[in-house]
């Protein structure tokens, strides 16, 4: 009995101890294979990426890869693009080998000879999830809170976009219906973009709330981005619009709908709009009936019959309008503005 008891509780848990510590190790030891193997898989895409700080850490629960210093360059549009990251952490358990969490350390800068453009990012938190486990189809989470992004260009001291206290969730799912698409949901409280503060006359920021789904998703993650959009384009690729809120000042827009790209990668397709302190914005732009009257332009829009003057001005007064991308042009029902769309590339 002794004997027995002596197997049970000292050499079994000792032989199970010692199993799983040299199979820890064993894995861990792998942990550079894994890796330039995926970094191979990424040159083939035309990403080049460089970790040559790797540590391996975690024992005895987890599994902790952690890379200083990360870089990815790209070749796209005529010059090259490089991200660099502070650190990343990918963390895995043994016992649930298929998904994994990647821990992204900022700032994180990025920089595009092409557009002569630089774009700087910091964050509270940002991480990815995948899960790759039987029997659910792979799925992708990426979620940002508290983040913030500088662009800029050598051509002007201004940035070109400045957003604050963005919060931001990405969802990337296949099933065995569908291709896989991408859920954003987007909310920001302080975005500053120069083009639409020219635009509008406003520098007040922009609150923001959106909610979208890009169909086709997977057409855009492999190969050149030229040859992407099309492939995407030809697919039947899709941004649906679900939900989209935005704030300027006295300047307040709502919208649905879904797009898409036309033969010459041009915006294309419908949005129901409403629109609040529309008057301004429409004399800037030198749209006829810039009293936004119900009589005048907005009644023609909205097919309603002339009645008495109704300033789209008005605080939470919100005008249906319907918005259509064609041709490269936007009209705002049967009317054509002087905005004219151009090719994404």
């Amino acid at each position: 009995m002794r004997k027995l008891l002596f197997w049970l509780f000292v050499v079994v848990p000792a032989i199970v101890v010692l199993a799983w510590v040299g199979g820890w190790f064993a894995a861990s030891s792998q942990s550079d294979k894994y890796i330039n193997a995926w970094i191979e898989r990424e040159k083939v895409n035309g990403r080049h990426w460089s970790c040559k700080d790797r540590i391996v850490q975690g024992f005895p629960l987890e599994f902790r890869i952690s890379c200083t210093n990360p870089s990815m360059t790209t070749q796209a549009r005529g010059g090259q693009q490089t991200l660099q990251l502070q650190k990343l952490d990918v963390v895995y358990s043994p016992l649930t080998p298929r998904s994994a969490k990647v821990l992204v350390t900022g700032p994180a800068r990025f920089e595009d000879s092409a557009a002569s453009m630089s774009l700087a990012g910091t964050w509270e938190r940002l991480d990815i999830e995948l899960n790759y486990s039987w029997p659910s189809q792979p799925h992708a989470s990426v979620n940002a809170s508290n983040l913030s992004i500088r662009t800029a260009s050598p051509a002007s001291e201004e940035p070109l976009l400045n957003a604050q206290a963005l919060t931001l969730a990405l969802h990337m799912k296949a099933n065995q219906s569908a291709p896989r698409s991408l859920a954003i949901n987007l909310t920001g409280e302080g975005i500053a973009a120069r083009a639409l503060n020219d635009a509008t006359g406003n520098p007040q920021p922009i609150k923001l709330i959106a909610t979208l789904d890009v169909a086709q998703i997977e057409k855009l993650l492999r190969g050149e981005l030229r040859a992407r959009l099309d492939a995407w384009r030809e697919s039947g690729g899709t941004l649906t619009i679900s939900e989209l809120k935005a704030n300027k000042g006295n300047l307040a827009l709502e919208a649905e709908g879904r797009l898409a790209l036309d033969l010459q990668r041009r915006p294309a397709g419908n949005l129901n709009l409403r629109a609040a302190g529309l008057t301004t914005l429409m004399q800037r732009l030198g749209l006829p009936g810039g009293n936004a009257t119900r009589g005048g332009l907005l009644g023609s829009l909205v097919r309603r019959p002339a009645a008495q003057p109704e300033s789209s001005d008005q605080p939470g007064r919100f005008i249906p309008l319907p918005l259509i991308l064609r041709d490269g042009a936007v009209w705002l029902g049967p009317i054509k503005s002087p905005i004219a769309l151009r090719p994404l590339l």
